[in-house]
């Protein structure tokens, strides 16, 4: 006789089933885990959460220790920490084909849409798009002061105005500044101060700033101020000046009041480190101080320049901007704004002519609500006057075209404007390898240079993820890594290089940092990657991860998620080639190295950072999932969903020779009940038997025993956990031979599994047979434990003896035999230590 002893090896499917597989491999291994060595145990069920949505919840970030869910377009927040959602105000979609990405950093929550980067800074504030608007146009005259002012005759002075504001959790952001413009006092003119009129970004509110510098006056009026200004002042705007849309600004202060440097000075940062806002991106992730934005877009713009204004008719010539609509401006004797005319001027200097004019086509721009673009005046010192830039307003928003009304305005601009068509048009920077970095801990401020272009230009980004050490950048072309120390500035130290363009993602939405390294799904299964190995740790089930990947939508659908205090790596995947969501989670448990899988319909996962409890989005219900982890004794973590339903009628049955209740009850769920099933009303509660179905939402339950406190009413049912185990052919020790397979044993390390079946197959008889339910009964109480060390009516956990069964005849004589283990009782946890055969060999012809 032999005793063959099988532990827990985890879910194999790669290797030859007879003499490759270790000893306690698995063909299956649904809804269990394999957390310490040699064990299989019952995984912890998943409860509703909270109220419910609207829509199955598609995304779940965290944000101050609170949960965030994307539903339907709607983000919402859990108020308080118990699933009372409330919405943010605003509608937000994903950028096209991928999954919504966010992260935390300076206390403020990000994420990524269709339209660019968003951020919120406090729960209750709705979220806004992340950075500071751009400084746009200023105008500023001379102001008589009656020969007192601080602008002496005969000088020049620039400006520039930036805006700014200070968040809820104390971050100021100031955005770009405006481009300079320069006033003359003229050699025959007087002493006087300067008035400024600027428009205002439309994104401003009450409560933010703006803030004027200028620069010290120059030696004449023909000789240039440079382009070094100082603070004059700080201004915070009112109601009044973001109703208007514009600002006023009298300049009454002489240079004893100038104060810090513009930070874009060549003597500071440089324009070239204009806190320009984050583009649209598909990936985001922070490292050593920096934000990282991949696979990026800028905005559309088209770049154009007046050269002349001598041949235009006023109130006829002009130009028409089209984008989803067509607005047209017109060249006028006065601005108009309402009108959408700008003033032509026709003063003796050419050049202050066209300056002047494209500076006003630039405010009517700017200052008109329904405009798709802003407008920039970009000459400066050493550049022809009348260069305009054109750029669009939103992100992701479509291009735009100019056209004009005749012949005779197309030819003043250069290039020239058509008169019909769509020939001159903008264009946006689509860079699928472009990798943006934010300024040292300014998430929202990202120069333009600020910008590194990784591997080909046509293989796009699929992701990221930040390390220790290295920001790991996954490609369509392989692995990149960006390494180095920053420089607690604009981050020009760091450096990027090619690890291995074998390691090519799969699924971009499956990547997570886990243990120190990133796992992820590639075109070699889920690899653990570091800047110096990659390691395949999926190859025991690589047949069954192939079957998945036929799915057409597994890119976008499969998921990752990390669960760092169960050193645990979910992978969500769809199921059948036919899924439109995630029906499955392999689980991989980086200590054990053992691979299991759960069953269940789920969007999307996240374990929360306080409380290390695994949250899920239900795929088909408009629900929130919570892992059950309360390590109860009464076994409450071992059941999924409790869901109400309403008993319609109450009368008994005979089952098993006993009389039991039996309940009619309307369920709507998208599970039907089945064998195993919880139900329970007020303090009572019993185990479903046998399901008939009478409706689609209507089912008669036999359940395991009869309770006369069971009525009519409101009550719930409780989804068990259907857990399966098929361990890996038995052959003890060679297929070919003949031999007798006569005991099945299964060690249990405790007596909480009270419904249990073992199954058998053979290489012989290819019918599956199951046993009978096997049930334990619980020791507890007096006389269960030894005396002495618990209290009388003690629910000491006692030992239980095995799970023992006959091989049934049929399936006793074989080359192979196959054994399966199932329970889907609710409440029933279980830890199975080994499965044992008892076999000898001998002689059969027949077999």
């Amino acid at each position: 006789m032999q005793t063959i002893v099988k532990t827990f090896k985890g879910l194999y499917s790669q290797y030859n089933p007879i003499t490759l597989t270790p000893n306690g491999a698995c063909f299956a291994a649904d809804d269990v885990v394999g957390d310490r060595e040699g064990v299989i145990s019952r995984r912890r069920g998943l409860n509703l959460y909270g109220n419910a949505l609207s829509n199955p919840p598609s995304a779940i970030f965290e944000f101050q220790k609170k949960l965030i869910v994307l539903d339907g377009t709607t983000l919402k927040y859990d108020s308080d920490n118990l699933g009372t959602w409330s919405a943010w105000a605003g509608s937000f979609t994903p950028p096209s084909g991928w999954a919504m990405r966010s992260l935390e950093a300076n206390n403020n929550f990000y994420f990524t849409t269709d339209v660019g980067v968003g951020k919120n800074d406090a729960f209750t504030n709705d979220p806004i798009r992340a950075g500071m608007g751009e400084g746009l146009d200023v105008q500023v005259v001379l102001l008589a002061a009656g020969g007192v002012g601080w602008f002496i005759k005969d000088g020049q002075v620039g400006y520039r105005i930036l805006f700014g504001t200070t968040d809820a959790n104390d971050n100021e952001h100031v955005g770009t500044p405006s481009f300079r413009v320069v006033l003359t006092n003229p050699a025959i003119g007087t002493n006087d101060n300067v008035t400024l009129t600027l428009t205002l970004h439309p994104e401003l509110k009450t409560g933010d700033f703006y803030e004027v510098y200028r620069t010290p006056m120059s030696a004449g009026e023909n000789v240039d101020p440079a382009d070094e200004p100082k603070l004059i002042k700080r201004v915070v705007l009112t109601g009044t000046d973001i109703t208007n849309g514009y600002a006023t600004f009298t300049d009454t202060y002489d240079e004893t009041y100038f104060g810090t440097r513009l930070y874009t000075n060549s003597s500071q940062e440089g324009i070239s480190q204009a806190n320009d806002r984050p583009p649209m991106c598909t990936s985001i992730a922070t490292f050593k101080g920096h934000t990282f934005f991949a696979n990026t877009t800028e905005p559309h713009q088209l770049e154009v320049q007046l050269i002349s204004v001598a041949t235009l008719v006023d109130n006829t010539s002009s130009i028409t901007i089209t984008g989803t609509s067509a607005l047209t401006y017109t060249f006028s004797t006065a601005e108009n704004q309402s009108a959408r005319k700008f003033k032509r001027f026709t003063d003796p200097l050419v050049s202050e002519n066209i300056e002047h004019t494209a500076m006003s086509l630039c405010k009517i721009i700017n200052r008109d609500l329904s405009a798709e673009v802003f407008a920039f005046y970009i000459s400066g010192l050493d550049d022809p006057p009348g260069k305009l830039l054109l750029k669009k307003r939103d992100l992701n928003s479509g291009a735009f075209h100019l056209t004009c009304n005749n012949a005779t305005t197309s030819v003043v601009f250069m290039p020239v404007i058509p008169t019909s068509g769509s020939t001159l048009i903008s264009s946006d920077w689509i860079m699928k390898n472009g990798l943006s970095r934010s300024k040292f801990e300014m998430p929202e401020a990202v120069p333009d240079d600020n910008f590194d272009r990784v591997g080909k230009d046509n293989a796009q980004i699929l992701g990221l993820v930040a390390l220790t050490e290295s920001l790991l950048i996954f490609k369509e072309d392989g692995l990149f890594r960006l390494s180095g120390e920053t420089d607690g500035a604009s981050g020009s130290e760091f450096s990027v290089d090619e690890v291995d363009p074998t390691v090519i993602i799969q699924g971009p939405q499956t990547l997570v940092a886990l243990n120190s390294l990133a796992y992820g799904y590639t075109t070699q299964g889920v690899t653990k990657n570091d800047p110096n190995t990659r390691n395949i740790v999926s190859r025991p089930l690589e047949p069954d991860l192939k079957k998945v990947e036929l799915n057409a939508n597994f890119k976008t659908l499969a998921r990752g998620c990390a669960y760092e205090s169960y050193r645990k790596y979910l992978l969500l995947t769809p199921l059948a080639t036919t899924d439109t969501y995630c029906t499955a989670i392999w689980v991989y448990d980086y200590m054990t190295e053992c691979w299991t899988r759960w069953l269940k319909p789920v969007n999307c996962a996240l374990v929360k950072s306080d409380t290390n409890v695994l949250y899920m989005g239900h795929a088909v219900e408009p629900y929130v999932l919570k892992e059950r982890k309360s390590y109860s004794t009464s076994n409450v973590d071992f059941v999924d969903e409790t869901v109400t339903c309403t008993v319609t009628a109450v009368d008994t049955t005979t089952f098993e020779q006993e009389t039991v209740s039996r309940i009619t009850v309307t369920f709507n769920w998208s599970e039907t009940p089945d064998l195993g099933w919880l139900f329970e009303q007020s303090y009572f509660s019993a185990k479903v038997r046998v399901v008939e179905e009478l409706t689609a939402t209507s089912f008669r339950l036999t359940l395991n025993k009869y309770n006369s406190h069971f009525v009519t009413g409101a009550a719930t049912l409780s989804v068990s956990i259907p857990s399966y185990i098929e361990w890996a052919d038995e052959t003890a020790g060679n297929a070919t031979t003949s031999k007798q397979f006569t005991k099945c044993f299964i060690y249990m390390e405790n007596d909480y599994a009270t419904q249990n079946y073992i199954g058998f197959l053979s290489d012989k008889q290819k019918v599956k047979v199951w046993s009978r339910a096997i049930v334990i009964t619980r020791k507890r109480g007096w006389g269960s434990s030894p005396w002495g060390p618990s209290p009388w009516g003690d629910d000491y956990e006692s030992g239980s003896t095995p799970l023992k069964i006959n091989v049934p005849r049929s399936h006793q004589r074989c080359r192979t035999l196959k054994i399966f283990y199932k329970n889907q009782e609710a409440k029933d946890a279980f830890d199975i230590l080994q499965m044992s055969l008892v076999a000898r060999a001998y002689t059969d012809s027949k077999i």
